[in-house]
């Protein structure tokens, strides 16, 4: 079992640090999942998942989850908050400096939302300046290499929606299923997904804003294997999100034991 580092006095966090490799950011946003998902959605996620990587290793200190990304073009829906990137690159390096002090020289950012990509990349780069070993990992860039079958069809799709059934069932309002309806911008332009048009088969970066695309907050984003159909909100279940939250949390662990071997001269 690892440590959660919230929940250690200032003696253990020192024990704790010098007995470990790296220290674990779960990292997420507070923004509209549709009218069936919570807001807390990709914090409560990457959460979780954090939370069995720690149960299942003792080679990690998890830090304290960094709820609020950069989502404002999700704040055209209430509840949705929202940091600039250039906060928020500040709020993923300078808890990581605060941590070089005490010997940490290895970080995992745990992701689960898209848009703090940019944000995690520039931090990451300005560790890596300091002579720290730093990467950032996505539940949901890892799902459809562990299984073909798990791909992201769109924002708060079903697997979301079968992680989130895992995680907090009573939080899920399956009342409120519905399927994506993306809008047509003209009558050969279509959203395709967050910020993005598809015309004549190629999709265009836009800038869009969500409401630009879709009056409910889901989109359907990407196209299933070919083959396949892309699975609806009622293909959710929490058997599929237990599923998902091992596999995930199996990869993790093996990652970090290998970032432990890396060694910048």
């Amino acid at each position: 079992m690892g440590y959660q580092l919230e929940r250690m006095t200032w003696p253990d966090a020192q024990q704790a640090i010098r007995s470990t490799q790296a220290v674990l950011f779960p990292t997420g946003s507070i923004e509209q999942h549709g009218k069936h998902l919570p807001l807390g959605t990709d914090y409560l996620i990457a959460k979780e998942l954090a939370n069995r990587v720690c149960a299942n290793t003792d080679r990690i200190v998890v830090a304290p989850t960094i709820p609020v990304g950069f989502a404002e073009y999700h704040t055209d829906f209430a509840g949705t908050l929202s940091l600039s990137t250039e906060t928020l690159g500040r709020a993923y390096l300078e808890p990581c400096e605060s941590m070089m002090k005490y010997g940490v020289k290895r970080f995992v950012f745990l992701n689960g939302h898209g848009g703090n990509r940019a944000s995690l990349t520039w931090a990451i780069r300005k560790l890596r300046d300091q002579g720290i070993i730093a990467a950032s990992l996505q539940w949901f860039d890892i799902c459809a290499t562990l299984n073909k079958e798990w791909f992201i069809v769109g924002h708060a799709d079903y697997l979301e929606t079968s992680l989130m059934m895992a995680i907090a069932p009573a939080s899920v309002r399956t009342d409120q299923f519905e399927a994506p309806q993306n809008k047509h911008l003209s009558n050969k332009l279509q959203v395709s997904g967050i910020g993005i048009a598809s015309f004549r088969g190629i999709e265009v970066s836009m800038g869009l804003r969500t409401s630009d695309g879709t009056n409910s907050g889901l989109i359907s984003e990407r196209c299933p294997p070919e083959g396949s159909l892309a699975p609806t909100l009622e293909a959710a279940s929490a058997a599929l999100g237990e599923q998902i939250l091992s596999a995930v949390t199996d990869y993790i662990i093996d990652f970090i034991e290998s970032l432990e071997k890396v060694a910048f001269k």
